[in-house]
C-alpha cells in the first residue's frame, strides 16, 4: 500500500530540533503547569490553532503541546505560522509589531477575534 503524499502541507521552516520542547509563550503567568513537552508532528485529523484559531489541515506540521495545567491534563497544537513567527521574532529577525498584525490578521480570519 503506498501513502498518499500531500504535496500542498504546510511544511516546517527549521529542521524537527528547533521545534522539539518550543515553548509558546503565554500571558497567564498564574497557571501551574507540570509535565509539559512539545513537538513538531503532522496532525491526524483537521484541527484548530490554540494560538489564533487558525485551521490546521490533515497531514500539516504542527507544534502539539501536552502536559498537566492546574492538575488537568491538556494538549494542543499550534500552527507553524504562529510558531516560527514566534522564534523569528525571538531571534531578532522579525519586528513584534510585524508578528502582532500577522497574528491578529490570522485571528480575525478564523474567527478568533472580531
Amino acid at each position: 500500500m503506498t501513502r498518499k503524499r500531500n504535496e500542498n502541507c504546510r511544511r516546517a521552516k527549521y529542521p524537527k530540533e528547533r521545534y522539539d520542547n518550543f515553548e509558546m509563550p503565554s500571558d497567564d503567568m498564574d497557571t501551574d503547569i507540570r509535565n509539559w513537552s512539545s513537538k513538531l508532528l503532522r496532525v491526524r485529523t483537521d484541527t484548530v490553532c490554540a494560538y489564533c484559531g487558525a485551521d490546521i489541515k490533515k497531514r500539516d506540521y504542527a507544534l502539539a503541546e501536552k502536559g498537566f495545567l492546574d492538575g488537568q491534563p491538556f494538549y494542543v497544537h499550534n500552527c507553524l505560522d504562529c510558531v516560527e513567527e514566534t522564534m523569528d521574532m525571538q531571534d531578532g529577525e522579525l519586528d513584534p509589531d510585524d508578528a502582532l498584525d500577522r497574528w491578529t490578521k490570522r485571528a480575525r480570519e478564523s474567527g478568533y477575534l472580531e
